[in-house]
């Protein structure tokens, strides 16, 4: 078990890696952001000596080498629009895009769960059918798309739910429900095909032949070892919803990671989206590193393997 963790932990730290050397780069192929900090009355001494002054008049290998000391002191620089500490900027937005994250989580993960497993038990093959359509149906609307939809029907329309912020408890439900519906089919096919395929298992008939019903198979045998398959994409979907919730933020105007990146792109301020990205790569490799330590503890197979 401890090479399979250090296995997983060098694994993660070589992923941020390789996210810190990505972004680096292809933030610096945009430009010298220098020319967007100055006036446009500006001359091109004042740029040229603004770039001095902040190093981007200096090689590459240079400043990528200055970024990775720095970084490893826990130093990611100052914002070069808001001159104030980048990371700090990003930490202080992880509480709500984490927020969003997780329930948009839950709502594609809870009713596929529920949905699978009592199709499972009861054989309503209706069920499954009718959600899989709804499913493939809100996969094909984009995610901007549907959020706008959301807002004109209960802000708008009904003047249920509110539809910007994050001032009161009920505006994360349509940002939320946005996000997490898109992952609604995905999770009951795997869900469905992982309790089929064990259903067939021989320790399934071997339960059967002692007595059990399909309630007791199910609860006790087969969704605990079909769960497993589904634990990888789990992880990979909630890391996929913290780093892919920028659009869903700009729509509802929440203010998460992702909308502060989105600026910060927009105006190249270059340690604001390295900051973000770390932090974002460094939530997501944490949380893969739990999920396939959770798979390595119910499963001692992956261990060995």
């Amino acid at each position: 078990m401890t090479r399979y963790v250090i296995k997983r932990v060098l694994r993660g730290v070589l992923t941020v890696f390789g996210v810190m050397v990505v972004s680096f780069f292809l933030l610096r192929l945009t430009g010298n952001p220098t020319r967007l900090l100055l006036s446009q009355s500006a001359t091109q001494a004042q740029v040229d000596a603004l770039s001095h002054q902040l190093g981007y008049d200096r090689p590459l290998i240079a400043q990528f080498g200055s970024f990775l000391v720095n970084a490893v002191q826990g130093n990611l620089g100052d914002s070069l629009v808001r001159h104030t500490s980048a990371f700090d900027l990003v930490i202080q937005r992880v509480p709500a895009t984490f927020e969003l994250a997780v329930a948009a989580f839950l709502i594609g993960i809870v009713p596929a769960f529920v949905a699978a497993v009592l199709v499972q038990i009861t054989g309503w093959r209706w069920l499954r059918t009718t959600l899989l359509w709804l499913g493939s149906i809100r996969q094909a609307i984009p995610v901007f798309v549907f959020g706008i939809l959301l807002v004109l029907v209960f802000s708008i329309g009904l003047h249920l739910l509110p539809s910007q912020g994050n001032l009161k408890p009920t505006a994360l439900i349509l940002p939320a429900v946005t996000m997490g519906t898109f992952e609604l089919a995905l999770y009951l096919r795997l869900f469905s095909s992982s309790l089929q395929r064990e259903n067939s298992a021989d320790y399934v008939r071997t339960a059967r032949s002692k007595g059990k019903g399909p309630i007791a198979i199910v609860l006790s045998d087969t969704l605990s070892n079909a769960v497993l398959p589904v634990l990888a994409v789990a992880g990979l979907n909630f890391g996929a919803l913290l780093g892919g919730a920028a659009v869903v933020e700009v729509v509802f105007n929440w203010p998460g990671v992702g909308q502060l990146m989105l600026t910060s792109v927009s105006g190249r301020d270059f340690p604001v989206v390295q900051a973000g990205l770390l932090v974002i790569s460094v939530i997501f490799v944490v949380v893969n590193l739990l999920i396939d330590l959770l798979h390595g503890v119910l499963d001692p197979r992956v261990r060995l393997s």
